[in-house]
């Protein structure tokens, strides 16, 4: 990747040096005060992580789950900012196992519930956090003790949208999960 500057050595940078750039500005965004700012850094991580496993590891070491958390503590009644910090948190957990232990260290699964308890009226916020608590807790059995003592709110979900088949087919896994 080439970029503009000044000198031959400034204007290259490498492929992991690109993204441990785009993670850290991303980080900066989700940490700002702005909803709409920080909802553009949450769009910013969940792009940079998608099918990256280094995209991943460097999120979770500088810090993106804790950012991201502690965003959707800050804007918990912006159903924007509850949905995409739940794809988010979604994209940077999936297949990195550092980063599954960080989401239940970190508080995310909690996160991640209390969004889906505030928003139980948000189509989108319903969809997203049963897909990252599917995420988080398949085939990590820490992740499941700690999200199944909320599973009232899945079944919450299950009913109050009966047609969405994401909900649905998500919800049915979680559920088994937590059985």
């Amino acid at each position: 990747m080439v970029v503009a500057g000044g000198s031959p050595s400034e204007g290259k940078q490498t492929g992991s040096g690109a993204i441990h750039r785009d993670v850290a500005e991303a980080i900066v965004m989700v940490h700002s005060d702005s909803p709409l700012v920080a909802i553009e850094g949450l769009a910013k991580l969940a792009h940079v992580t998608f099918n990256d496993l280094m995209g991943k590891e460097v999120a979770g070491e500088a810090g993106a789950i804790e950012a991201i958390v502690d965003a959707m503590e800050r804007n918990i009644a912006n159903g924007t900012v509850q949905e995409d910090g739940c794809h988010a948190l979604r994209n940077v957990a999936f297949h990195c196992l550092p980063n599954l232990v960080r989401v239940r260290e970190q508080g995310a699964i909690a996160a991640v519930l209390k969004a889906m308890e505030t928003h139980l009226e948000n189509v989108a916020v319903q969809a997203e956090g049963c897909w990252a608590l599917l995420v988080f807790c398949s085939n990590t059995e820490e992740n499941v003790v700690v999200a199944k003592s909320q599973v009232a709110l899945v079944h919450k979900a299950i009913a109050t949208y009966p047609t969405n088949a994401d909900i649905q087919s998500r919800g049915r896994f979680l559920k088994a999960l937590f059985a």
